[in-house]
């Protein structure tokens, strides 16, 4: 029987980017398409993860200091919002909004995980980049 190997072991795996200078220009931004998806999914997942963990924090909070259940019920929005600043556009990296959304299997560990796999991936993505910004300059030389 054969294994299943999840699409984001396959690609942080060595044999992803072997080759690349090589590959049809084709398959590269089949790769690069593949890698934006998955990092969606990726951003998808690790914001749920965090938004569980600020669920938590904030039950753990309000028990500590006498609150109600009503208390936390009132402040979920503003825990769930992201009041982190965001990045500058010029490094963000866009979704891809039809990027279909993944059964989520929570673990503990999971938005370590999660953000670990994500730097990771964002390593392959810029390999990417660089490899098709050097095609597309030598096609225009």
């Amino acid at each position: 029987m054969a294994q299943h190997q999840r699409r984001i072991d396959r690609v942080l795996g060595p044999e992803y980017l072997s080759g690349i200078d090589t590959r049809p220009l084709d398959e590269v931004r089949a790769m690069d398409h593949e890698c934006n998806e998955i990092e969606t999914e990726l951003s998808y997942v690790r914001r749920l993860a965090q938004a569980r963990i600020d669920i938590i924090q904030a039950e753990v909070d309000r028990r500590a200091d006498g609150g109600s259940l009503g208390d936390l019920i009132a402040a979920l929005p503003g825990i769930l919002s992201d009041s982190a600043p965001r990045p500058e556009p010029s490094s963000s990296r866009f979704a891809d909004t039809s990027t279909p959304a993944t059964d989520i299997e929570f673990k503990r560990g999971l938005e370590q995980e999660v953000s670990t796999n994500r730097t990771a991936l964002h390593a392959v993505m810029d390999t990417l980049a660089r490899n098709l910004a050097q095609r597309l300059a030598v096609e225009k030389a």
